[in-house]
């Protein structure tokens, strides 16, 4: 309903298996419930990015999914890079993530906004499931209140190339708008 064109993954996307989240997004029949009714499910109609998940596949590993997307709005070629947190095999069950490796968030990111570099891409957006949170200052959160930010999303934002110049960012649950080393970072708070 919100013509969404593309998503990272988070960590509950393997909470049935990294098989299951491939099934969700090219479409078909859950494995063990089948197609209820009848018809199977056409898969989603946006695509799923994971740049820094890895599946273990001859002759060498690769991204589960697509890395990175290019998309052309009002005429500007903008990149997207989709990651999930790396903590993601000490969130699900081992069996939903075995077989695949979570490389690390920045320098994954870094490698994938230079190939898009060279692709001639004007903006680069890194979709991330991984996320901070604002201080308090007498009980109210400020979505612009990042002066005492704190979490992964911070560590990260400061290891990233200056091309990657917009981060949206999740996990957490938490709202914030934040410069950080250049980086535009946002989060909404939960539920979009």
């Amino acid at each position: 309903a919100m013509n969404l064109p593309v998503s990272s993954v988070g960590n509950h996307e393997f909470d049935e298996g990294w098989q299951e989240l491939v099934r969700m997004q090219k479409g078909g029949c859950h494995r063990t419930d089948g197609c209820q009714d009848g018809d199977g499910f056409g898969g989603a109609r946006f695509q799923y990015l994971s740049a820094n998940v890895l599946q273990h596949r001859a002759p060498r590993p690769a991204p589960l999914l697509p890395a990175t997307t290019i998309r052309t709005i009002a005429g500007v070629k903008i990149g997207f890079i989709g990651e999930t947190t790396k903590g993601t095999p000490q969130l699900v069950t081992s069996s939903g993530v075995r077989g695949l490796t979570f490389l690390d968030e920045a320098s994954t990111a870094n490698a994938y906004a230079s190939r898009l570099q060279r692709q001639g891409v004007n903006a680069i957006v890194l979709l991330i499931h991984e996320g901070g949170r604002q201080s308090t200052e007498n009980g109210f959160l400020d979505p612009n209140g990042c002066e005492n930010f704190s979490g992964p999303i911070d560590g990260i934002a400061r290891k990233l190339s200056p091309s990657i110049k917009v981060i949206i960012s999740g996990h957490t649950h938490r709202f914030y708008n934040c410069k950080i080393e250049g980086h535009l970072v946002t989060s909404a708070a939960s539920l979009g």
